[in-house]
């Protein structure tokens, strides 16, 4: 439609000089043909070539010239020649036309210029994300951009007229108030300030940090502020952000337990005096901040040698790795491991240095040393055979004892598997093989036997034992170490001879102590014959009785595998029941009941025992029964945990109130007491509803 326009406007100037350029034609040929004057009608010309000027510009020459021929062509047709006056009236025409084209594209550029500008601005203006407000000289706003409206969360006309006060909180209106005060009273342009650490409002209460930039400037004489509000609140939030990593560098700086220096790099490529030192380098190295921004690292180092080229390492990697020694103020030396880190700061460079005590580190490397000789001269001076495998089960190393034994060094046997071990004997290299590969699964291998033969042929017998070798918790190597017990396996062979011999004669000695026993028993027996004392007789029976029961424990001894523990539940089945034969002539008046586990107990603890079972068992057989009186015998013998209870009770008549069977007359109560004493046991007696003898006793290993 623009486009449309125009054209039809540039038609109408076109006909318009038309009619302008045929009314100067008709006067030029009236006045200088018909009525042949000299008039001032050339002036009229004027209006054409000004407005042509004005509408085409430098087209405009083409009106100029036309007009021109006009006024040469009617003095040519009047005299053949052109007066002087009308000459001078062309060149004039000519002259005015090119000043006017002149000051005509002037204008126009200018114009254009005004344009392009504005529209920039506007651009500017509108696209801006900051808000700019228009303020007049009384404080309202007369234009804002779309920033602002976005900003405040309000539209074009709700800010219009509104002061800039009302955008901020009460608590900055003097504030703002003040700064256009002093704006006014200047009464000069002044340069644009810029004012911080100011809230404004949005249109729904939440405030928010901005920064205003403020400059004045006029306009017909009249005062205006442009004013440009910045919102940063994520400049805030990176300030916050900014403080807090400041101040866990900080933390981290100074709570770090190594010493961390900033030193400058001279444009020589020396190192400068330190810039910053964190608290542990103030701490450790003893010198003030101030003492340390005097000094370089040449003054706390003892090694100065090589400074130069490890700075110029720093500049051409970027980082490097090094150790020194610090010396402090005191002249304590500090071993040290430093890393540092080359950058820019403030278009300087600077050296960012972290210096780690490595003193127990030393220390460390120092024992590994140690450590490392003294298992190299162990490896190479056993007395046992070691090899050292790699995870396929290849030679790595093997110890001189080895060496020796094979007539072959480490470095003919490296790299071969080791059941290629030329000692070993054929038919045990399937189970070598076998060990090996399970052990290199993971399994555990307990040690074991094998037999071997050096280079001249003799036998040997070895025990093996194997161990996986980590390194950073993953399996590095096998360790086989042989432990060689020809001479022991010989001493074993004679000794298990002596043995045999030695248990065929402890077997016989028991056998002829039974039969000694049993003599000595039948003696008894043979004696009591003759005895007519009743009494008497029984003392000797009673006698015989405890002979049986210690010739019985040895002819256990004698029939069982070990010869110096015996059955004692075995033992307590048969003893009960030899007694019982010999005391009960009627089994239905007493009865005999057996509560008892198979407690292996030592030869010391067993005839001791034995003989204490006899006398409280003949006990309740001669005296809880008296008469035709009926009842029960119960024997039980249990362990628990360390301890072995022994029971023998009876619901008998019960034992008699007025004897203390601690200091009883008796030759049975003095045995079962003595007894008690030599086993380190408990008795205790408990006399409710018959007779309970109670015997608690820990076995004795001897």
């Amino acid at each position: 439609m623009d486009i449309s326009n125009k054209s039809l406007n540039e038609r109408y100037k076109i006909a318009f000089m038309s009619v302008l350029i045929g009314f100067c034609w008709l006067l030029t040929f009236f006045f200088h043909i018909i009525l042949d004057k000299e008039v001032v009608f050339t002036h009229f010309f004027y209006i054409p070539i000004i407005l042509a000027s004005i509408w085409w510009k430098r087209k405009a020459l083409i009106v100029t010239s036309l007009l021109v021929s006009f006024l040469i062509i009617t003095n040519l047709w009047k005299s053949f020649s052109i007066s002087l006056e009308d000459f001078a009236r062309i060149i004039i025409f000519y002259f005015v036309t090119v000043v006017i084209i002149t000051l005509s594209e002037q204008m126009e550029k200018s114009k254009r210029t005004l344009k392009e500008s504005e529209a920039k601005y506007r651009s500017v203006f509108n696209s801006a994300k900051e808000a700019i407000v228009l303020i007049s000289s009384d404080g309202k706003i007369v234009s804002c951009n779309k920033g602002a409206e976005s900003m405040f969360k309000s539209s074009e006309q709700d800010l219009l007229d509104k002061s800039l006060k009302s955008l901020m909180p009460d608590r900055y209106i003097k504030s703002i108030q003040k700064i256009f005060l002093d704006i006014k009273k200047t009464n000069i342009n002044m340069d644009s300030s810029l004012f911080s650490d100011l809230y404004a409002i949005k249109s729904d209460g939440t405030e928010f940090p901005i920064e205003i930039s403020i400059v004045d400037w006029k306009s017909d004489k009249k005062l205006f502020f442009t004013a440009i509000i910045r919102d940063i609140t994520e400049r805030k939030e990176s300030e916050k952000v900014i403080r807090e990593n400041e101040k866990k560098f900080r933390t981290v700086f100074n709570e770090v337990n190594d010493i961390i220096t900033l030193i400058k790099i001279e444009p020589d490529g020396r190192a400068g005096n330190f810039i910053e030192v964190n608290d542990v380098a103030l701490n450790k190295m003893e010198y003030s901040k101030e003492e340390f921004k005097t000094m370089s690292p040449r003054d706390i180092g003892t090694q100065d040698s090589g400074n130069k080229i490890l700075i110029q390492k720093l500049l051409s990697d970027g980082q490097i790795t090094f150790e020194r020694v610090y010396r402090t103020k005191s002249g304590k030396e500090i071993p040290v491991e430093i890393n540092s880190h080359l950058f820019e700061l403030e278009g300087k460079k600077v050296a960012l240095s972290v210096a780690r005590d490595i003193t127990e580190r030393k220390i460390h490397e120092t024992q590994l040393k140690e450590s490392e000789e003294r298992y190299r001269t162990l490896f190479q001076f056993s007395p046992d055979y070691i090899v050292l495998l790699d995870l396929d089960g290849k030679i790595l190393e093997i110890n001189r004892t080895l060496e020796n034994i094979l007539g072959m060094d480490t470095e003919s046997l490296r790299g071969k598997f080791f059941h290629e071990l030329p000692i070993l004997l054929p038919e045990n290299i399937p189970r070598f093989k076998k060990n090996i590969e399970k052990l290199l699964r993971g399994g555990k291998l307990a040690p074991y036997q094998s037999n071997v033969k050096d280079i001249d042929g003799n036998e040997h017998w070895i025990d093996i034992y194997n161990a996986v070798i980590k390194k950073e918790g993953s399996d590095f190597a096998i360790l086989v170490i042989a432990n060689d017990i020809t001479l022991r396996k010989l001493a074993e062979d004679e000794l298990k001879i002596s043995l045999t011999e030695k248990e065929l004669l402890l077997k016989e000695i028991h056998h002829r102590v039974k039969n000694n026993l049993m003599i000595i028993s039948s003696l008894l027996n043979i004696q009591s014959s003759y005895i007519k004392d009743k009494e008497a007789r029984g003392i000797f029976k009673e006698s015989q009785n405890r002979a049986k029961s210690m010739a019985l424990i040895h002819e256990k001894l004698y029939q069982s595998t070990d010869l110096k523990k015996i059955d004692m539940g075995d033992y307590i089945r048969t003893l009960s029941n030899n007694l019982f034969d010999t005391y009960v002539t009627n089994p239905d008046k007493i009865h005999l009941h057996l509560d008892i586990e198979d407690i292996s107990v030592d030869i010391n603890t067993s005839i001791p025992l034995g003989l204490i079972i006899n006398e409280l068992v003949t006990n309740a057989l001669k005296h809880a029964f008296p008469n035709d009186y009926r009842g029960n015998i119960y024997i039980s013998l249990h362990q628990d945990d360390d301890k072995i209870k022994l029971e023998v009770s009876d619901d008998g008549i019960g034992f008699p109130s007025d004897i203390d069977y601690k200091n009883a007359n008796s030759l049975g109560m003095q045995l079962i007491n003595n007894l008690s004493l030599q086993i380190d046991s408990e008795l205790k007696l408990i006399s409710d509803k018959g007779t309970s003898f109670q015997i608690t006793f820990a076995e004795k290993h001897f």
